[in-house]
């Protein structure tokens, strides 16, 4: 989803991300969380700014592509704190690189979380 040590959007994963802006369009009660992900570097600080600056980053995506109001985007940054691989391989370190999200439908809906990596 992104380059090592980057926040940029890679371009093949753009379309991941147009799923969740067309439901968001489309349903004006819908708001979404944002949670960025990072392999682990051994720099927690570092870690947890760059978690921060993807989800950020996938939320001017939505913004900026499909109209989305800001106020319904919340992002996240938990660093490296919540691995779905082994950081010892480069495999896995991919796999850390993620956002996952959680689309939201409003009270007493159910909430649906998706992951993008």
């Amino acid at each position: 989803m992104f380059k090592p040590n980057s926040a940029e959007l890679l371009d093949e994963y753009k379309g991941k991300l147009n799923e969740a802006g067309e439901l968001l369009k489309e349903h004006e009660s819908v708001n979404i969380t944002i949670e960025g992900h990072t392999a682990s570097t051994g720099k927690p600080d570092f870690e947890m700014k760059l978690s921060e600056e993807r989800a950020g980053a996938v939320r001017d995506y939505l913004v900026n592509n499909f109209g989305i109001e800001t106020s319904r985007i919340k992002v996240i940054g938990y660093g490296s704190t919540k691995p779905v691989a082994d950081n010892d391989t480069p495999e896995g370190k991919a796999k850390n690189r993620r956002i996952e999200y959680e689309i939201e439908y409003g009270a007493g809906q159910k909430s649906e979380r998706r992951t993008i990596s």
